[in-house]
């Protein structure tokens, strides 16, 4: 619906909205209004707590509708038979049946405590906290601050509009959001999220499935187990905790994988931080890429926009596209990065031996032009330990380069003593090893020629 709320009023009870799923509520309510003629409106008092709850009468007349006023502050048990009970009180709501839906039409701070299972609970406007102790439990929520704990199985919740809700599922059920901001909790059994809009975080358990839209979204994987994440144009960060398959969308996207192997389709802009289990990672086409390593052996492939990517401790990193022109960062201590069936023509920067101990290997791409740039950790004022970087698969085409950066007087880096090092010992052999205790093997073919620039 659209154009201005619609509100429905009834003696003190004013009902008032412009999301489309309660104006439709407020239509069956208006409808029921016309066939059951003037509400009962309850007027009780603040005595009913949880050991004995006040039990209002059950409906007569054909009456549909009851309404519970503002004063209230106790515990009301609502009997079976009322299609529709708005509430405006900010004591606590027990009971109703399949049929009835719960209105919290206040702008206090209410409770509502659904029991019977297909009941549905419909927050109109105020901030509620509801309590779902039964299975195959509805819930709506439109406006407010409000809290949801659904203990019982299969329930399904709707957000319409502006809310701010947290919500926790004890055990699976299903989530639709088209607006507002929400905190979800999964646990227990397989839920599935669907957010086409608003700002969502959703913490994962079990077997999720999540769909995300133009909204933007924070979705923790679980410890156990396979979430499955498909993605929409909104901006979103997503945590794989252990394994997921997740499909980035056309947003900027922030992946983390975890401690088990997950499939990843890149978003438009993805920035992505592998795991120790190791990812497979297809990059869409058109999508720019950040990668990171996480100490997991982790897979490229495809896409059309070069990749930037960084290596990392026990990184074991294989990429194959057919673009060229990405560039990479070799980061020592047991990084090994296989660029062989790579587009070529990429930019390396080796930097080992700092800030780790170990050593480091790369092969090149056979389609060359390549260049393998060496860099010493004293240039970045990191401190060295001695380290080896093997080089395997060098092209005709390839470039290696040692750098170096002046600063007023001094040089920090490579010299060209380590050039004509280095140039020397690729004369008759196939390794050299610089003046910080860098050592570089080549296995099978080497450069002829070593550049200082």
């Amino acid at each position: 619906m659209s154009g201005n709320a619609t509100t429905v009023s009834i003696g003190s009870v004013s009902v008032s909205t412009s999301g489309a799923l309660t104006g439709q509520l407020l239509e069956q309510f208006a409808s029921a209004l016309s066939v059951a003629g003037a509400p009962l409106v309850a007027s009780v008092s603040t005595a009913g707590t949880a050991q004995s709850p006040i039990t209002l009468p059950g409906p007569t007349g054909g009456q549909t509708v009851l309404t519970i006023p503002a004063t209230d502050q106790g515990i009301i048990s609502i009997p079976a038979g009322y299609k529709f009970v708005v509430y405006k009180g900010t004591g606590h709501l027990v009971g109703g049946d399949a049929n009835t839906v719960i209105i919290g039409a206040g702008t206090n701070s209410g409770t509502v405590v659904a029991t019977d299972p297909g009941a549905v609970v419909a927050m109109a406007t105020g901030n509620e906290m509801v309590f779902g102790t039964a299975s195959a439990q509805s819930y709506r929520f439109d406006t407010g601050f409000d809290t949801l704990l659904a203990n019982g199985a299969g329930d399904t919740l709707t957000m319409d509009g502006a809310a701010s809700l947290f919500a926790f599922f004890n055990d699976g059920g299903s989530f639709t959001q088209t607006g507002g901001a929400s905190t979800i909790v999964a646990g227990g059994a397989a839920a599935t999220m669907n957010a086409s809009a608003g700002q969502t975080e959703f913490w994962s358990s079990a077997n999720n499935a999540v769909s995300l839209g133009s909204g933007s979204a924070i979705v923790l994987g679980n410890a156990s187990g396979t979430t499955s994440v498909t993605a929409g144009a909104g901006s979103d960060t997503v945590v794989a905790v252990n394994t997921m398959n997740y499909k980035g969308g056309t947003g900027n996207s922030l992946f983390v994988g975890g401690s088990g192997m997950s499939t990843v389709y890149t978003a438009t802009n993805e920035t992505a931080y592998g795991g120790t289990g190791g990812d497979v990672m297809s990059i869409a086409s058109g999508s720019k890429l950040l990668f990171v390593g996480g100490g997991g052996a982790d897979s490229l492939m495809g896409g059309t926009i070069a990749p930037t990517v960084w290596g990392n401790k026990n990184e074991n990193l294989t990429v194959t596209d057919s673009v060229a022109g990405g560039n990479y960062v070799l980061f020592g201590n047991n990084d090994q990065m296989n660029l062989q069936n790579s587009g070529g023509g990429s930019h390396i920067i080796a930097l080992d031996g700092a800030p780790f101990a170990g050593n480091a290997s790369l092969t090149m791409s056979s389609a060359g032009n390549d260049s393998l740039v060496l860099f010493s950790p004293e240039q970045f004022g990191l401190t060295h330990q001695p380290a080896t970087i093997t080089v395997m698969n060098w092209q005709a085409s390839d470039v290696l380069d040692l750098t170096f950066a002046t600063i007023g007087s001094k040089t920090f880096g490579y010299t060209a003593a380590d050039q004509q090092t280095a140039q020397t010992a690729l004369g008759s052999g196939n390794s050299f090893t610089l003046s910080d205790g860098t050592t570089v093997v080549f296995q099978g073919a080497k450069p002829n020629t070593v550049f200082h620039v």
